[in-house]
């Protein structure tokens, strides 16, 4: 899982770099920096959210009766929804501030 979660970090730091070098001028408003960063943050965790939605599933599937790793596969996926509706939230409130202007 630790290898798991290390690849993506990697990917993401990759897809990012690639960001900085199209970048088209050294003046840029903050508030397209901050879209750019919510976006790539968004992409992250529904990521994320859909490999511990399947882990969960796989781990549910693969338990065979035992009640300790139904458990488990329940928290995973669990938790993986909560953090996607933390997500839906996040960006929901900054269209709000973004609206109050």
């Amino acid at each position: 899982m630790k290898k798991i979660f290390a690849i993506l970090i990697f990917l993401s730091l990759l897809f990012l770099a690639n960001e900085m070098v199209l970048a088209q001028g050294p003046t840029q408003q903050i508030e397209n920096v901050l879209n750019k960063i919510r976006d790539y943050l968004w992409l992250f965790l529904s990521t994320v959210a859909v490999i511990a939605i399947i882990w969960g599933a796989y781990l549910f599937v693969t338990a065979g009766g035992d009640t300790q790793k139904i458990a488990a596969a329940k928290n995973a996926v669990i938790w993986a929804i909560i953090g996607m509706v933390v997500a839906v939230m996040a960006s929901g409130i900054i269209e709000l501030i973004k609206s109050l202007k």
